[in-house]
């Protein structure tokens, strides 16, 4: 742990003792989007979704969508499935068997694109940044836009920070003076994230 990085959540309580800062600079939303081949499906309730990841909603006629198998694209349980199970799906819900796992959000962002009738979850940062033709969903009503993120609205956020040690690399603590300036912060609100300015 001894070492600088950028950090998509906040430091746990043991690893504080490692003697690291944390700045938080900005948070993502998490997007839950389909293929644009789902139509006429703009939102999602938690009962939906948690039926749509267990596998017991197999078609999208079924919330009002096409007559059409889903297809649910999904990444091992790290930031993307434990975002998910923390708001909306819960702990012990069992993914379905027949959702494709792929190894990496990366590739999940591809396939979303190429796969018609597939869900799958990912950051909304890119998704605007990049103009990807994917359906965004609304989570119980709820858009997933930067403004429901910066006023709290939206739940599913990914904190976006830099850990350092807290006897930095002169080249390290210049980095970190760039990314919390306004300069910084431009260039981050850019890519479409929602920038902060507290040091953790």
């Amino acid at each position: 742990l001894l070492y600088e990085s950028a950090l998509s959540r906040e430091l746990q309580q043991e690893e504080k003792a490692y003697k690291l800062e944390y700045y938080l600079l900005a948070k993502d939303g998490f997007l839950v989007a389909t293929h644009p081949s789902v139509k006429n499906i703009i939102n999602v309730t938690t009962e939906q979704l948690k039926g749509i990841y267990s596998g017991s909603i197999k078609n999208w006629q079924e919330l009002g969508g096409p007559d059409a198998k889903i297809v649910v694209l999904d990444i091992p349980k790290e930031v993307a499935e434990n975002l998910l199970r923390k708001y909306y799906l819960g702990q012990d819900l069992k993914i379905s068997s027949e959702a494709v796992v792929l190894r990496r959000e990366s590739e999940l962002i591809a396939a979303i694109q190429n796969t018609p009738y597939s869900i799958g979850a990912f950051s909304l940062a890119y998704a605007i940044s990049h103009k990807l033709p994917v359906n965004h969903l609304s989570l119980n009503g709820v858009e997933p836009s930067l403004e429901n993120i910066k006023n709290n609205k939206y739940p599913m956020v990914i904190p976006i920070g830099i850990t350092i040690k807290k006897t930095p690399a002169k080249s390290v603590k210049e980095f970190v003076n760039y990314a919390m300036s306004q300069a910084g912060k431009e260039e981050l609100a850019k890519h479409n994230f929602v920038v902060f300015t507290q040091k953790k």
